[in-house]
């Protein structure tokens, strides 16, 4: 693993197109991981229900944290399975150690029935990061840290998903 770490730090800093493949949950959490930490502005994450084992882990907590306190940052997140997702948001919220103004630039929403009936999962970061997972059921993965096109037509991708997906997991949370 020690290996894997040192290589996706090599890419991201140099912000390397090359395409590096991605086949456990570990591969997972060390890319995005390094994608918050070397991002700016926006981060989009499109998930079934933002595995704890994924998004709750110290490395992926860490970098969210980190990636919050630029003023200018924001995360957003569509959800595909509701009811993993809350107790999953719970964990993540419980994990995450930062000023209340930090959470709200995370918003979270579930995804309409177009949106959840996708294949696919896949986060971006800033312009130029993203990972693919071209089947959700699987943790095969692909990802780069320099393709700036391929991070543009998956933010044209999340954006049109966002606005099919009006309903707030923190609201479903809240009331749950």
């Amino acid at each position: 693993m020690d290996a894997y770490r040192a290589l996706v730090r090599r890419l991201a800093e140099k912000r390397d197109p090359e395409i590096i493949s991605n086949s456990s949950i570990d591969h997972a959490t060390v890319l995005v991981a390094e994608m918050l930490r070397r991002g700016q502005g926006e981060a989009h994450i499109f998930s079934g229900a933002l595995n704890p084992a994924l998004y709750s882990t110290p490395e992926v907590i860490g970098a969210m944290t980190s990636f919050l306190t630029a003023a200018d940052s924001c995360v957003k997140i569509i959800v595909q399975e509701k009811e993993k997702a809350i107790p999953n948001w719970e964990i993540f919220l419980s994990r995450m150690t930062v000023e209340p103004e930090m959470l709200d630039r995370i918003d979270i929403r579930v995804g309409n029935d177009f949106v959840v009936s996708q294949p696919f999962h896949f986060t971006t970061v800033g312009s130029d990061f993203f990972r693919f997972e071209p089947d959700r059921e699987k943790h095969e993965a692909f990802a780069s840290f320099g393709r700036p096109g391929d991070v543009a037509q998956m933010t044209e991708v999340f954006e049109a998903f966002w606005g099919l997906s009006p309903t707030s997991l923190k609201e479903l949370a809240a009331t749950a």
